[in-house]
């Protein structure tokens, strides 16, 4: 990342789980004249908030056709740092209503506005040269908002339960074992993987989901306590989730019944 050093930026190449830029606090060694002894990557590292992944526009387009946008989004989500983010990169500001991939305009700004609807924090980038400036405005901005402040470790879940306040941060190796284990999937996450390839389920829906049913087999028992087909189809519309905190609604909840319970698994 050339560019971005000749903007003042210090750069660190790594091969990252999840995401392609993050910024990393380091702790600080004051050895005197000895510092210089002292190797950059053996101090402690804690990863800040923003962890981004840039999306150019005819990748985002290529993922919603394969249908792996959601899954994407669950990594991303599930690393456990406080603002998952997205660069939506476009070719030009006039690329910003265009069709990419044979998806329509609409459906390519749908998805961008559901994604931050799921809580991931989205900056569109006009070109390869604004997502340049806006990663280095970034990289300032924490400069100047952290370089005075004492940081602290905390584990992703306590971060996640939010039991420690914003001074508190994950270390990077927990970081990185974290995003590394999203591959072996637990019981738990296949059911979420397969919750995604419902039309209408977010990532967010799906781990409220999950969250009150955590198996495939616990929803069906749920389903199978009311007695009335209406009971059973109106089950998940008091469900809340998104920013909002809005309620699933009905229609939701019997799209959700009748793809589980009106075929044979």
């Amino acid at each position: 990342m050339a560019v971005l050093q000749q903007n003042g930026v210090r750069v660190e190449m790594r091969t990252l789980s999840v995401g392609d830029f993050a910024w990393i606090a380091k702790q600080r060694v004051d050895l005197g004249p000895n510092i210089a002894t002292i190797n950059s990557r053996s101090r402690r590292e804690l990863i800040m908030d923003y962890v981004i992944e840039r999306k150019r526009i005819d990748d985002l387009a290529s993922s919603l056709k394969d249908r792996r946008w959601d899954e994407q989004k669950y990594r991303l989500i599930n690393s456990g740092v406080r603002k998952p983010s997205y660069v939506i990169e476009y070719f030009g500001s006039q690329t910003k209503r265009g069709d990419f991939g044979g998806i329509k305009y609409e459906t390519l700004d749908q998805a961008i506005t559901n994604a931050e609807v799921d809580g991931f924090a989205v900056k569109r980038c006009d070109s390869y040269d604004d997502t340049i400036r806006y990663l280095t405005l970034m990289t300032r901005y924490l400069e100047s908002s952290f370089k005075d402040k004492s940081l602290y470790s905390c584990s992703r879940e306590e971060m996640i339960n939010k039991e420690v306040s914003n001074d508190h941060f994950m270390s990077y190796n927990e970081f990185d074992r974290n995003a590394n284990k999203i591959t072996n999937f637990t019981v738990n996450e296949m059911f979420l993987k397969h919750l995604l390839q419902i039309k209408a389920i977010s990532v967010v829906k799906a781990k409220v989901i999950v969250e009150n049913y955590p198996t495939l087999q616990s929803l069906l028992d749920a389903f199978s306590i009311p007695e009335t087909l209406k009971e059973k189809q109106n089950l998940l519309s008091s469900l809340k989730s998104g920013l909002m905190d809005r309620n699933f609604g009905p229609n939701l909840s019997k799209k959700i019944y009748n793809h589980y319970c009106n075929q044979s698994f």
